[in-house]
């Protein structure tokens, strides 16, 4: 039997690979569906997982393939891609990587190719991935820096020709992963006292030095195990995204335009930093999107106007009065 998780993480990444979705927006839909915490936060680090690494783990499937996958089997390139993150960027047990990635195919229909992925699994753990990666090294001029820094070959030469000094840094710092960060509701309290409650609750972090709200957590945890955030103390936003709403140079009075607004975390902070604009226009055209941000605006106790709109497309939706802010 497949586990949830897995299976979250599967669906996930087949609207990313085979349809073109956003990962996050399919990973809100699919996360949505998952009851248990620790399932949601499986799901997510393994699509993440995936995607981070992607090129690198592709350059190792033209290694331990005999021959490329057809387009109509995104799946079991899905499956295969899973279980090389799980063998190689987890704790997981690698026979439960390996039957893992199997029962996904079998759960495709694709059972011919629960021998395949088998195989191929099999082999990575035998082998080692350093033998892989000294054979995939050789198949082009420039596999070598795609398994090194997990980046798309064509990214590294964009960085390598603008920044000859400077690549590798920059590639290494895209491959690290991001803290995470919440932005803590001035409505409500201030950033110290929260600090202080996050100690008491056992969690460690720090004040931003350029974000003024944020608050950057030594390590991560689910966000129910956040003190007060349940009741709209803190929301999860990263510091660079805080830093806008210090770029409006919001004033009581004004008419806002949050032109692309979903999920809502940019909206949210305009509203908990103002609180006596005129109104607040928070549009989007991804209704699953749009529904998202106006959950949260409730949580938080925060009201705006939230049309589903294309903001490019005036007339279907301006009603002629200015905005001071955009």
């Amino acid at each position: 039997m497949l586990d949830p998780a897995r299976e979250a993480a599967a669906d996930v990444l087949l609207q990313v690979l085979g349809s073109g979705r956003s990962l996050t927006a399919a990973l809100e839909r699919v996360r949505s569906g998952l009851e248990r915490p620790q399932d949601r936060a499986l799901a997510q680090e393994l699509a993440f997982g995936v995607m981070r690494g992607l090129p690198r783990q592709r350059l190792r499937l033209r290694v331990l393939l005999q021959q490329p996958l057809r387009a109509r089997d995104r799946d079991v390139e899905v499956a295969l891609l899973l279980g090389l993150q799980q063998l190689d960027g987890t704790r997981i047990p690698a026979h439960a990587a390996v039957h893992a990635s199997v029962e996904l195919v079998k759960r495709s229909g694709k059972r011919w190719a629960a021998g395949l992925v088998n195989a191929v699994l099999r082999r990575c753990q035998r082998e080692g991935f350093e033998r892989i990666d000294a054979r995939a090294a050789r198949l082009d001029s420039d596999a070598g820096d795609v398994l090194g820094y997990a980046h798309p070959a064509w990214l590294i030469a964009v960085l390598r020709k603008d920044w000859p000094e400077q690549w590798p840094s920059l590639c290494a710092a895209n491959d690290a992963r991001a803290p995470l960060v919440v932005r803590v509701n001035r409505r409500i309290g201030d950033r110290q006292s929260w600090l202080a409650r996050l100690q008491g609750a056992g969690l460690a972090g720090s004040a931003h030095p350029l974000a003024a709200d944020a608050v950057t957590l030594a390590a991560p945890c689910p966000v129910d195990a956040l003190p007060g955030f349940a009741g709209g103390h803190v929301s999860v936003q990263d510091a660079a995204g805080q830093l806008v709403v210090d770029l409006l140079d919001l004033r009581p009075g004004q008419r806002v335009l949050d032109a692309c607004a979903a999920p809502g975390s940019k909206t949210a902070h305009i509203l908990e930093r103002e609180p006596d604009l005129a109104e607040l226009v928070a549009m989007d055209q991804d209704p699953e999107r749009l529904q998202r941000l106006r959950q949260g605006l409730r949580r938080l106790g925060l009201g705006a106007t939230c049309p589903q709109a294309d903001a490019g497309d005036r007339d279907a939706w301006w009603d002629g009065r200015p905005f001071d802010r955009i």
